[in-house]
């Protein structure tokens, strides 16, 4: 059995570190090293968000939480662990009285709570427990207080910490704790401390909460924004090529595969002439601080696109059209073995699969769907909202 160890140096570090575990959680793969490009962007459109946020209601509940604990007379975390099943104890039993659809993003929604004086105090507590989980948007959007974004929940000590209007919402009377639903004066409040952004536009805009990310048209009046935008939709299209060709190389024939492939080139029309990757990257060159790494992917992406929008014309799954790189003329494969063995060495599936190590077959699916920055995850805010 594989394991992961990491060393955790800040804040900022331990947060990277549980996106990128979840999303591998969540069956996705990183095989050509764009996974810290994704979250950079994803950071840049959605601040304060991650692909571990469900619902927005947690953003009031989690203050029910952090409030109930700060007065209770038990150790800090433990109260926190036990507030937090007292909510999803309620969330469990108001699914199970009403409409199931209704709670669907609910955290930890299959471990079953029973509430009982002879509890155990470390049943049922959940690993990444929805206060953890959104305590750094509340930092991002202010909520608790600009002058303490540096602290870390343990470093939590009182209600003063926290935004006084905040604080009047939770302690309200019919704050409702069996519910998903926002009122109106928790969805003008959201809106209010919602950092300026894309995230803001598009939660407060009127654009449909159903069409995927490289789809979304909606008409954008800040430049910025718009700019940023499609600067990562672009990105997006450019580099579902080289995952759809992965799988393919990875033995995957399947018809879907081949629609993926079909559908990417029609796409691919819509990257302007004058777009480069490097438009692209220069919006979180502050993220991107890993020189050496940062090089050989910089080298990947703008080989890819010289290939790409060089042949696009008769661009086909089982091309022979060789690319360039360091002036040698590979196949796409070779390429993209080169590409995964940079980043896994011996772990690399393709180059297992060149010595026969492995066998791969249909089942391979990184390249059915393009970057996607936790469209997800905002869709289901969007219909929060």
């Amino acid at each position: 059995m594989s394991k992961l160890f990491w060393a955790v140096f800040d804040a900022k570090q331990k947060e990277k570190t549980e996106e990128i575990l979840a999303t591998f959680e969540k069956e996705a793969k990183d095989e050509m090293g764009l996974m810290s490009i994704t979250i950079a962007l994803s950071n840049l459109l959605f601040p304060g968000t991650s692909v571990l946020h469900t619902r927005l209601k947690y953003v009031f509940f989690v203050g029910w939480i952090f409030l109930r604990a700060f007065d209770s007379k038990k150790d800090f975390t433990q109260s926190l662990h036990y507030y937090e099943k007292q909510l999803r104890y309620k969330l469990q039993k108001a699914r199970d009285e009403g409409k199931k659809s209704d709670f669907l993003g609910l955290l930890g929604s299959t471990k079953i709570v029973k509430i009982s004086k002879k509890e155990n105090p470390e049943a049922d507590n959940l690993s990444q427990p929805p206060f953890s989980i959104y305590f750094n948007l509340l930092k991002a959007w202010n909520i608790i207080k600009p002058e303490f974004k540096h602290i870390s929940i343990s470093e939590l000590r009182d209600e003063s910490m926290f935004d006084t209007k905040y604080l009047s919402i939770i302690k309200d009377k019919e704050f409702d704790m069996c519910s998903f639903k926002l009122t109106k004066i928790q969805k003008d409040y959201i809106k209010e401390k919602l950092p300026k952004s894309f995230l803001k536009t598009y939660l407060e805009g009127k654009y449909s909460s159903d069409i995927r990310f490289i789809e979304f048209d909606g008409v954008i009046d800040d430049e910025v924004q718009s700019h940023q935008l499609k600067m990562a939709q672009y990105f997006s299209i450019l580099m579902w090529g080289s995952m759809i060709y992965y799988d393919y190389y990875l033995g995957n024939k399947s018809d879907e595969i081949k629609a993926k492939f079909d559908e990417w080139k029609v796409l691919l029309d819509k990257l302007p002439i004058e777009y480069k990757p490097q438009d692209t990257l220069e919006l979180i060159k502050d993220d991107l601080n890993d020189k050496s790494l940062h090089e050989k992917r910089v080298m990947f992406i703008n080989s890819w696109f010289e290939f790409v929008t060089k042949n696009k014309s008769h661009l086909e799954l089982d091309t022979t059209i060789a690319i360039v790189i360091n002036r040698d003329r590979v196949s796409i494969k070779e390429f993209l073995l080169e590409r995964e063995y940079q980043l896994k060495a011996d772990k690399s599936r393709l180059k297992q699969l060149s010595i026969q190590k492995i066998q791969e077959d249909s089942a391979a699916r990184y390249g059915f769907y393009p970057l996607e920055y936790r469209w997800g995850n905002i869709m289901r805010f969007k219909r929060d909202f």
